[in-house]
């Protein structure tokens, strides 16, 4: 998500950014369509055999948490890139920084609490706020900060998993967090998204968007988008992100990256199963192999589309991805308002398989793909771009540039 102007683009973020819109929804469909503990609980709710645990199982290495992180490791890289391009025009870049971010804020105020209550631009806009105070840290520095916020992460879950072995089961239930309460919650929810009027599904998405921007984002999102938004800023600075290193070196980032990831992961997910996921395990330390795992994957991730980039191979494809990178926030909003309809207005909420759920993915990035590329055809910018840089900036601003 960011506003640089078409004929100053760098296509390599593009192409990621395109990659990332459309790889987060493979995660975010999940929380459309099924209740929101079946996202990292997937015996809550549903028989875990056969396809379906399959898709889980496939979600949970190459998606769950992957393209939220390069998503962040790509907004970090914009702050950069816009301030830099601010101090070439000589306009004041603390005031451009603080004041599109505001309005990201205000925009994702909106998508929270009207469309989808698993919206991540307010957690982005908030972190951005921070972020600011490093723009002129050094590439070690910055990669240095977001390791730190990833360790904050790991103390918090490890300082959780400790209070969760002090609770007795009374003080379980006291909380709400007995199996019993959870199971009533999911049936509450179910009927609502599936039944419920416009004024129950506000009050739900409102509860539960509060619960994101305030419980969540202290103890996860925060840290986890702000560690990646650093590392962003790093591996921009350092040219990483641009591809100016060898072949080789991302070839090794691609494999080793790969390797490393996967194997955690995997790990993750075999000690999560023995668990039964269990809160006090699933839901605190058993979450970090997922997380530790996620950013050597991520890495081989990005070296990957760099070497796409740098070949000819798929170029079409590859400027499509392109197309829908820089309508990254039309894309995703326009993805919570199609699943919106589709899951609470018409009904389909807990009706489909993980893997009919899939279906639905690919038609969505289909739609999406082609609309960006006919869009783009006629016009710069995406609709939600172009309001996003309407508020941002003066309107002859705009007419100028």
């Amino acid at each position: 998500m960011d506003s640089v102007q078409p004929q100053k683009r760098i296509v390599i973020l593009d192409v990621l950014r395109g990659f990332a819109i459309l790889g987060i929804l493979v995660m975010n469909i999940q929380s459309f369509a099924m209740p929101s503990a079946s996202y990292e609980n997937p015996i809550i709710v549903e028989d875990f055999v056969g396809v379906d645990m399959l898709v889980w199982i496939a979600c949970m290495i190459f998606a769950n948490g992957k393209f939220m992180a390069i998503f962040s490791l790509l907004f970090g890289a914009s702050v950069l890139l816009i301030l830099d391009n601010a101090k070439k025009k000589g306009r004041r870049s603390g005031v451009l920084h603080y004041k599109r971010n505001f309005w990201l804020l205000i925009i994702g105020f909106f998508h929270a609490y009207i469309i989808w209550f698993g919206d991540i631009l307010v957690s982005y806009a908030l972190c951005a706020f921070v972020l600011y105070l490093w723009r002129n840290a050094s590439a070690k520095k910055l990669f240095i900060s977001g390791i730190c916020a990833f360790l904050v992460y790991a103390f918090l879950s490890v300082l959780l998993h400790a209070v969760f072995l002090q609770m007795s089961e009374d003080d379980l239930i006291a909380a709400g967090l007995d199996e019993s309460t959870v199971y009533q919650e999911q049936q509450m929810e179910t009927r609502i998204w599936q039944q419920g009027s416009w004024q129950e599904q506000f009050a739900l998405r409102a509860e539960y968007s509060l619960a994101m921007q305030t419980i969540m984002f202290v103890l996860y999102t925060l840290w986890y988008g702000l560690g990646w938004m650093l590392i962003g800023m790093s591996i921009y600075r350092s040219g990483f992100l641009r591809g100016e290193k060898s072949k080789n070196y991302y070839l090794r980032f691609l494999l080793y990256g790969a390797i490393c990831g996967i194997t955690a992961i995997s790990f993750g997910i075999i000690c999560n199963l023995e668990q039964g996921f269990s809160l006090e395990y699933s839901g605190t330390i058993g979450t970090l192999w997922n997380f530790f795992g996620t950013i050597p994957l991520v890495f081989s991730y990005v070296a990957l589309i760099i070497l796409w980039c740098k070949s000819s191979v798929f170029h079409k494809f590859r400027n499509s991805l392109a197309c829908v990178g820089r309508m990254s926030l039309t894309n995703y909003l326009s993805q919570s308002l199609i699943c919106s309809v589709i899951f609470y207005y018409f009904g389909m909420f807990g009706k489909l398989a993980r893997w009919e759920q899939c279906i639905v993915v690919v038609l969505i990035w289909s739609v999406q793909i082609i609309f960006s590329q006919l869009w783009l055809r006629k016009f710069s910018f995406g609709p939600c771009e172009r309001v996003w840089r309407y508020l941002t900036y003066d309107f002859r601003l705009i007419r100028k540039n």
